[in-house]
C-alpha cells in the first residue's frame, strides 16, 4: 500500500489506537473524571497496570538502512519469524497481541518481524534524562518530579529506551552528512503510548520524540468544554502539546485543545491537522512512498518501523 502526505503518522496510529482501545476499554472505571479502581483512585505518576491496558514502543525512519543500522549498533539481536501486515489497521492490531519485543516494519514489503531492542551504540548523552524532558512529562500539570526523593530520575524503561533511539544510531551509508559532533547517524523519530497516568482519568499520554522536538497527546476531563470531544458521555477531550529542545531541555511552545481524530489526523476545532500546523517540516517527494517522519529535517519515505509492545 501507499501511504499519501495526508495518511496518519507513527504518533497519529498510537493515538487512534489509545481512544479506540485503551479509552473505550477502561472508561467503565472512570467516575466524574477520575478512574477509580478496585484499590481505589489511581495515583497520578504511577503506572496503570491493568491487564486492558496497552502500551506501544515505536521506532522509524526510512528505509532498509535503519534496520541495517541498528543491527550493526546492537539494537537488535535476536529475530524470529516475519510475519505479513497488508493495512495500518493490522499493524495496529498487533499492539493487542500483548506479546513482547520489538516489532519490525517494513512497509515496502509489508512484513513485520518481532526482534529484541537494546540500546546498543545509538547517540550517548551525558545528562540525567530528568534535565533534559519538561516539567510536565510524568503529569499534566508538572506536580509529579521527575526526580524521586534519591535524586534518581522516575522515568522508566520505555522511555529511556525512546530517548536513546530518538538521538540517532550510527549511520554507515556511504555519502551520509556529517552529524552535530562530527559523526555520522541515522535520524530516528521515537513514539509511545505509556502507562504512566497523566491525570486523574488514569490513562498515560502518547508521546512522540526526535532529536530537536517532542509531541504529546492525552486525555483531559473537561465537561464544560464546548467539544469536540473524544467521548462526549465522560466530558472527556483530547490535547496536544508540542516541545522543542532548547538549551538542552524539551521546553512546551504550545497546547491546542480540544482535538480530535478526523480520517486518522489529529485536527483541532476548526479541522486543521495539528501536526501540520506545530511539526515545520517541510515537505519532500519521492517515488511510490509519500509518508513522513516529524522534526526539522525534511519529510522522508518511512518504509521501516520498529515497535516495541
Amino acid at each position: 500500500m501507499v501511504w499519501g502526505m495526508s495518511e496518519p503518522t507513527t504518533f497519529e496510529m498510537l493515538a487512534r489506537y489509545h481512544i479506540e482501545g485503551n479509552l473505550e476499554r477502561g472508561l467503565r472505571y472512570v467516575q466524574g473524571g477520575v478512574m477509580r479502581l478496585s484499590e481505589g483512585p489511581v495515583e497520578v505518576g504511577r503506572e496503570n497496570g491493568q491487564q486492558w491496558y496497552r502500551s506501544a514502543f515505536t521506532v522509524s525512519n526510512h528505509g532498509s538502512a535503519l534496520i541495517e543500522a541498528l543491527i550493526n549498533a546492537g539494537c537488535i539481536t535476536e529475530t524470529i519469524t516475519p510475519l505479513g501486515v497488508k493495512s495500518e489497521s493490522e499493524f495496529v492490531g498487533l499492539i493487542d497481541d500483548g506479546e513482547d519485543g520489538a516489532l519490525v516494519y517494513d512497509r515496502s514489503a509489508g512484513m513485520v518481524t518481532r526482534a529484541v531492542l537494546e540500546r546498543g551504540n545509538s547517540h550517548p548523552y551525558n545528562r540525567p534524562l530528568g534535565e533534559i524532558l519538561p516539567p510536565n512529562f510524568l503529569s499534566e500539570d508538572g506536580s509529579v518530579p521527575l526526580f524521586d526523593r534519591r535524586g534518581l530520575p522516575r522515568v522508566g524503561s520505555r522511555t529511556r529506551m525512546a530517548f536513546n533511539m530518538s538521538r540517532g544510531v550510527p549511520d554507515i551509508t556511504p555519502g551520509s552528512e556529517l552529524d552535530f559532533d562530527g559523526k555520522r547517524y541515522i535520524s530516528i523519530d521515537a513514539c509511545l503510548i505509556k502507562y504512566t497516568a497523566y491525570n486523574e482519568l488514569g490513562f498515560g499520554p502518547v508521546v512522540h520524540i526526535a532529536r530537536d522536538t517532542l509531541d504529546m497527546f492525552f486525555f483531559r476531563y473537561d465537561p464544560e468544554s464546548s467539544g469536540p470531544f473524544v467521548n462526549e458521555d465522560h466530558g472527556i477531550i483530547g490535547v496536544y502539546r508540542p516541545y522543542r529542545l532548547e538549551g538542552g531541555r524539551f521546553v512546551q511552545t504550545g497546547e491546542v485543545s480540544p482535538v480530535v481524530l478526523e480520517g486518522g489526523r489529529l485536527v483541532d476545532g476548526s479541522g486543521n491537522a495539528v501536526l501540520d500546523a506545530h511539526a515545520g517540516s517541510r515537505a519532500t517527494d519521492s517515488p511510490g512512498e509519500r509518508a513522513y517522519v516529524l522534526g526539522d529535517s525534511p519529510r522522508v519515505p518511512i518504509d521501516t518501523l520498529v515497535d516495541l509492545v
